[in-house]
């Protein structure tokens, strides 16, 4: 990772599952659009997995996302 973002988390380090289904974003994009969800805070790797996890869970099993919920609006969202 850059050094700017040496605190990146990858999926595979926060739990994640894996995709039901990949859509790959056409590159390169024009704009990137960063979103939130409101969950408690975290302060540190277990506690933020779990939120991590449960965003997921919802996502897919609730939502039936193919996996975390990301902006369609012809944007790319990166959530690693």
């Amino acid at each position: 990772w850059p050094k700017v973002c040496s605190d990146i988390v990858t999926r595979s380090q926060w739990g994640g599952r894996i995709p039901v289904a990949v859509d790959y974003a056409i590159v390169p994009v024009n704009f990137v659009v960063i979103h939130h969800t409101v969950t408690p805070e975290c302060d540190d790797k277990d506690s933020c997995s779990k939120i991590m996890q449960s965003i997921q869970n919802f996502h897919i099993d609730e939502l039936e996302f193919h996996d975390v919920g990301y902006n369609r609006q012809k944007l790319c969202l990166l959530m690693i």
